[in-house]
């Protein structure tokens, strides 16, 4: 369902008081409400603006997440290219932060090296990973692992089943193998390799939709709310689903790496192109969050898990 916009007035009011602060003209202000419908959040995303200026509000009812976020903000923003966090929203039952708003262009996949450079980089700073929440930490890559991909396929397809959501093009049999996929995967954790503790912080969503560039070429990183500690190949992973998603190869991009590395990574590259066959089917039964464009979201994420299928049982035939 679509939350309600119980924000709006509250965040007008805000804006409003900190229109001086914020360079806004506060008799003009407006609310645009972005909706992404690539993938759902608990957040409320908005843009924020006057007839010049214009900033990005991003809020959340358990802001946890970003609350942590903030705390090591300066580092992201100078050394991993977020956008500067200019300001704590609350307004009670939601808070957030309030970011520039930056016009931008999608990522091309050349951009891939530099970003997976970055990525090298943001995995082995250990004052980072030092400032972040230890009882946080997982106690193992495998329940890194679990937490990250188990946790999500099934919460997927429970709420699928539970509000009767299955689309129809999606049968019995096939909801039955995806849940054996999703045993499979995670008893395939059960290797040495998995049972070290992460000791570095990930960005936790590194997919190139959230790589934003500037029309002078200038990107930044955005989405870093799950930021957390983590497994590296995740995040290389997920980097790496567009060509993973076509069957392409893409063991050299990776470089030289650890023997632990790279069986962790085939299991992540793995769990990428099942997140692409259940993840489809949650958005196709949220596309009514967008009811102006819900016929070309369902239609493109009813293509999007026929083709996941395809390519999964092609390497992993069950």
């Amino acid at each position: 369902m679509t939350a309600p916009d119980d924000w709006r007035e509250p965040l007008l009011t805000w804006a409003k008081t900190h229109a001086e602060r914020l360079g806004l003209a506060s008799d003009r202000i407006a609310i645009t409400r972005v909706v992404n419908p690539t993938g759902w959040h608990a957040n409320v995303s908005c843009t924020i603006a006057d007839d010049v200026t214009q900033f990005h509000a991003k809020l959340s009812r358990e802001p946890a997440e970003l609350r942590k976020l903030l705390a090591v903000s300066d580092r992201l923003t100078s050394h991993y290219r977020m956008p500067p966090i200019l300001a704590w929203i609350d307004l009670g039952d939601l808070a957030g932060i309030l970011m520039p708003s930056i016009p931008s262009q999608p990522a091309p996949e050349s951009l891939i090296p530099a970003v997976m450079e970055l990525a090298d980089r943001l995995h082995s700073d250990a004052d980072l990973a030092n400032a972040l929440p230890q009882d946080e930490r997982p106690a193992s890559f495998r329940d890194a692992f679990l937490n990250t991909w188990t946790e999500r396929f099934t919460t997927d397809l429970d709420e699928l089943e539970s509000s009767d959501s299955v689309p129809p093009f999606v049968t019995a049999t096939t909801m039955a193998w995806m849940r054996r996929e999703i045993s499979r995967l995670a008893a395939l954790t059960e290797v040495a390799a998995f049972d070290a503790q992460p000791t570095t912080a990930i960005h936790g969503d590194l997919q190139l939709a959230n790589v934003l560039m500037e029309p002078t070429g200038r990107w930044w990183l955005v989405d870093w709310d799950d930021l957390d500690y983590g497994d590296p190949a995740a995040d290389l992973a997920t980097l790496l689903a567009p060509l993973i998603a076509r069957d392409e190869p893409v063991e050299a991009w990776l470089g030289t790496r650890a023997a632990d590395f790279l069986c962790r990574f085939a299991l992540h590259r793995r769990a990428v192109l099942l997140d692409l066959v259940i993840d489809s089917l949650a958005d196709w039964a949220d596309a009514d969050r967008v009811p102006e464009a819900a016929g070309s979201i369902r239609q493109a994420k009813r293509t999007a898990h026929e083709r996941g299928l395809v390519v999964y049982k092609k390497h992993y035939a069950t």
